[in-house]
């Protein structure tokens, strides 16, 4: 190629970028204009005091102990979700700002800003198109459906896990421009971190078999049906893993030997669906590996309650408390379990123990209240 034709090459390159980088400001800045006063909010009473400002683990920051529970069954009592990267975030936040609600907004609001240059990238590589991409990414940053998720600190589970949703796509699509193994598991890593932040993300399988249709029209490579379905669906067949819970342990189990852990998850996963037997052979099996877990015996109580097996139950939060002394959640198992029996005296007294342990309990201190209640006492 003569020097002046690469000359040419080059300087239009340089200006194709230029034109990118500004976009992408003036969308940062768009945003920052939009969603300015988030700044000055405070924390909302209703899911950020679950979240924040009455939640023991987070305001510990990153400790061990923090990190530990976020990744642990007992996270999961206080939203029904489990999403570790969701907690650990917050802890990050709360080492860096305390309890100033607004260090927690600007986060969101950084979130934000994150995605909605991250999605403009996406779309502008796949579809080649500039200001259509653009003006989609400009309604996804400026539309009036994501100020919850920006306002709302409790709903940083919301930003974060667009924010992996992004990034599974924008890896996807290096990983179709030039397959290989590296590029493929890295959409796995940001597909499964996105889960750990919010679950909702089992439906981004679904999405990149539509965006291989349109616009990477990886169908139209393909001479027949058989021949274009059959290892497009072979490719998403990783992500099935993580569908739900109960199937991510399953997987889990699969490849895993003696894994206590994923046993009492999958036993916890099971209960919530209503499975409660299996959830109980889940809990067999962890106390067999490892007949001094706290968590085992108090997931197998929970379960035992769902049965209405409730003498077992009190015998197995017994245990768990045995192994745990301050096992808040297993005293609150327990007390509702003496309730379930009519023992309302003892269960407040777990109940009383519970919220000793943890002053923020709000669910031990609603079944207190229910327990005083039966007893006709205000």
């Amino acid at each position: 190629m003569p020097d002046s034709q690469q000359i040419l090459l080059s300087e239009g390159m340089q200006k194709k970028n230029l034109t990118l980088i500004l976009i992408c400001i003036a969308l940062a800045v768009l945003t920052v204009i939009a969603y300015w006063p988030v700044k000055d909010y405070g924390f909302v009473n209703f899911d950020d005091i679950v979240y924040v400002y009455k939640n023991e683990y987070v305001q510990s920051g990153l400790s061990w102990n923090s990190i530990r529970w976020a990744f642990s069954v007992e996270s999961m009592q206080r939203t029904s979700n489990w999403h570790p990267l969701t907690w650990l975030s917050l802890m990050f936040d709360y080492q860096l700002f305390g309890l100033n609600p607004h260090g927690y907004h600007l986060t969101n609001l950084l979130f934000h800003i994150i995605n909605s240059i991250l999605l403009f990238y996406v779309l502008h590589r796949m579809t080649k198109t500039l200001w259509q991409s653009l003006f989609v990414a400009t309604l996804f940053a400026l539309h009036p459906l994501h100020v919850e998720s920006v306002a709302w600190i409790a709903e940083r589970k919301d930003v974060l896990s667009t924010l992996f949703w992004m990034l599974t796509m924008g890896a996807y699509l290096f990983y179709v421009e030039r397959p290989g193994l590296l590029r493929y598991l890295a959409v796995i890593v940001f597909f499964a971190l996105g889960l750990m932040a919010k679950p909702m993300l089992v439906t981004l399988p679904f999405v990149l078999l539509l965006i291989d249709f349109w616009p990477l029209k990886r169908f139209e490579q393909m001479k027949t049906a058989l021949a274009w379905i059959r290892p497009l669906l072979w490719e998403k067949v990783p992500f099935g893993y993580w569908q739900d819970s109960i199937t991510l342990f399953d997987h889990t189990l699969k490849v895993t030997e003696d894994n206590v852990l994923a046993y009492v998850k999958r036993g916890i996963a099971l209960a919530g669906v209503g499975n409660y037997r299996q959830a109980i052979g889940d809990c067999d099996r962890a106390i067999e590996i490892k007949p001094n877990s706290a968590e085992a015996y108090y997931s197998r109580g929970v379960a035992y309650i769902g049965i209405g097996n409730y003498r077992q139950a009190i015998s197995d939060c017994d245990r768990a408390i045995e192994i745990k002394p301050n096992y808040a959640e297993a005293y609150n198992n327990r007390g509702v379990a003496y309730a379930k029996i009519g023992n309302y005296k003892q269960a407040i007294s777990d109940f009383d123990r519970a919220i000793e342990i943890k002053p923020n309990y709000e669910v031990a201190c609603n079944n207190r209240g229910a327990a005083y209640n039966k007893l006709g006492k205000p």
